[in-house]
């Protein structure tokens, strides 16, 4: 018996989907990867051809990169129905739920990544990406993906948080629940919202080809155009209208909701309150990284893990650092990447470049001049945070 969560295709949407088949090119002629596709294979697809002829490779193993970049789908062995769309970050890429992703798939769940316009292959290419571009992906592949599963879920990190709650907002009853790390709801810089009026007078406050790779890694941007920045900030307040709605009329589904107290670009701790108050379904649960006393007062469905971990060398959760393994052979305690450049010394910095043992911080915290901290980049509580999501979900994770 279908849920109350699984959407028919009615005449109305059939002919969406046919008047979307005819503009999945139109992306091409603004120099974007192309939408309107009317399967996740066929997306799927589009977006291998474009990254292949459009990015420039800066690793020699080019075959991961490419993969890792793309949109993907994992598959369960043993499928429980369910589904869950997962929306990466601004100038980031589908590699930022390699590890949750398998992780759902193992429980059940069909899993999809998505990839937003703009992203996975150089900066430049977000001069020509647009909100509606992203919202756009976001709303097919929900759309395609709500069709094949009994029960759809929208998760997201940070920029794709607030694009998966603007839908949910939008789409009242279409999903089961939401699965968000780090929503960039409300962030610390506090000229965000002067990006698009900046973007017209200039394009980058720091150019790719000042950086090493071009201001980029295999996974993610380190510097992104003023157009990207203005495109964000629509994100921001539409997420921020999303929860003022859900704050006077809550939303009815389950959630997993991870907040972090050193996040150096979200303003976690005002957040934390506004998503007691907006996700009131006894099962969400909301994991706080951080000091206990910043929690009082909030309701038992808020659970506080230490944002410590000193047999780990973390001394603070970072933003990036909720949906990565320990064991993550590029991000995790003895990955390949290590983020040295974090507010210490030019000196320091270099030292960690060159292998010296690091500590782990939130961005740009240093609280120990005898401690030289790397950016965290791996969740040191994966595991536990695993269990939480599984439970707001509705099952234990085996």
């Amino acid at each position: 018996m279908r849920t109350r969560f699984h959407i028919r295709l009615t005449a109305a949407a059939a002919a969406a989907l046919i008047a979307l088949t005819a503009h999945a090119d139109a992306g091409k002629e603004r120099g974007m990867l192309p939408l309107g596709q009317t399967s996740f294979a066929a997306y799927a697809e589009d977006a291998r051809i474009w990254v292949a002829e459009h990015r420039p490779f800066v690793t020699e193993d080019r075959a991961f990169e490419l993969t890792a970049n793309l949109p993907r789908e994992y598959r369960p062995a043993v499928p429980d129905g369910r589904g869950v769309l997962l929306v990466h970050g601004l100038g980031d890429s589908p590699w930022s739920f390699s590890d949750l992703a398998a992780s759902l798939a193992a429980e059940g769940l069909l899993v999809r990544t998505v990839l937003l316009p703009g992203c996975g292959t150089q900066p430049a290419d977000m001069m020509v990406s647009t909100v509606e571009d992203w919202r756009r992906v976001v709303d097919e592949q929900a759309e395609i993906l709500s069709r094949e599963v009994s029960e759809m879920w929208l998760g997201g990190y940070s920029m794709g948080g607030n694009l998966v709650l603007d839908w949910a907002a939008k789409h009242p009853g279409r999903t089961a629940g939401l699965i968000l790390f780090s929503p960039a709801v409300e962030v610390r810089p506090a000229l965000a919202w002067a990006a698009s009026a900046a973007s017209r007078v200039i394009d980058w406050l720091v150019r790719p080809e000042s950086r090493p790779d071009g201001g980029r890694n295999p996974f993610q941007y380190f510097v992104i155009p003023m157009k990207g920045f203005a495109a964000f900030y629509p994100t921001m307040t539409a997420a921020d209208e999303a929860l003022s709605r859900f704050e006077k009329t809550p939303y009815e589904g389950r959630s997993a909701v991870m907040l972090a107290r050193r996040d150096g670009l979200v303003a976690a701790e005002r957040l934390l309150s506004r998503f007691d108050r907006a996700f009131s379904h006894p099962q969400t649960r909301l994991l706080w990284y951080g000091d206990p006393e910043t929690a009082k007062g909030l309701s038992g469905r808020v659970t506080v893990l230490p944002e410590s971990v000193p047999e780990m060398r973390v001394t603070s959760f970072s933003h990036m650092s909720m949906t990565y393994r320990p064991d993550n052979p590029w991000y995790g305690l003895k990955g390949r990447v290590r983020i040295c450049w974090n507010g210490q010394s030019r000196e320091a910095s270099r030292r960690c470049e060159k292998g010296e043992t690091v500590w782990y911080s939130g961005e740009k915290h240093q609280p120990d001049p005898g401690k030289n901290h790397a950016r965290l980049t791996f969740n040191p509580w994966y595991d536990r945070q695993f269990e939480f999501v599984m439970e707001a979900i509705g099952r234990k994770a085996r």
